[in-house]
């Protein structure tokens, strides 16, 4: 699955994937569920107030004051952005055009939820609303191997060929520019808003240019 070749994790089955975060030399608990995260996520993608991404951040960290310090909140962010992205921040990627891909966004869990549920369900016979706990890192292995022949793999496909691929018939490039628009993930929120939340998460004046 091209598409997900991002998601392939670094987990290593020696050791037990984390439930804390470390830094200023002390551990703290965090929300490792994968609904819990995927909440986090959708309140990020949407608030732009100061006050509510810091009650997003605080949340994940299991209501703990202590992270909500000039000091430690940065690093607090900085942590809990690696735990998202699940320790792979600092892996080299291969570009898209290497893979035959766009630079369309492949997924989005708001969008797809129904697909990504039905995809689990195909490919593990797990049902996602009756399991009690699932670890975020161990979601997002399963969902990088999703079988190829369920309909979510379909559609991130569709959004992610590259049209300018040489191998595509002419007829093809018709058919799957018809698919992308129809699929296509709209940006709901404006560039300004998006380096607004980044320079916050990031410890900087918002209002500085």
């Amino acid at each position: 699955m091209l598409c997900l070749l991002h998601l392939r994790r670094n987990m290593l089955l020696t050791e037990r994937l984390p439930v804390t975060l470390g830094f200023n030399g002390k551990e703290y608990p965090i929300q490792t569920d994968f609904r819990s995260v995927l909440r986090y996520e959708s309140r990020m993608s949407r608030e732009t107030e100061a006050i509510e991404i810091i009650r997003a951040v605080d949340e994940m960290y299991c209501r703990n004051d202590e992270i909500l310090t000039v000091q430690n909140f940065p690093q607090a962010v900085e942590q809990l952005n690696w735990f998202i992205a699940c320790g792979e921040q600092d892996r080299k990627k291969l570009s898209n055009a290497s893979l035959g891909l766009n630079r369309n966004k492949p997924f989005d869990f708001a969008v797809d939820g129904a697909l990504i549920y039905s995809s689990f369900i195909q490919s593990y016979r797990m049902d996602l609303y009756d399991m009690e706990y699932l670890h975020w890192w161990k979601f997002n292995a399963l969902l990088a191997d999703v079988s190829k022949d369920c309909r979510f793999s379909k559609v991130m496909e569709y959004r992610t060929i590259d049209l300018k691929n040489k191998s595509l018939s002419r007829e093809q490039k018709k058919l799957y520019s018809v698919l992308q628009n129809y699929y296509k993930i709209s940006e709901k929120r404006s560039q300004a808003e998006n380096d607004f939340v980044k320079a916050l998460l990031e410890g900087r004046d918002p209002m500085k240019k």
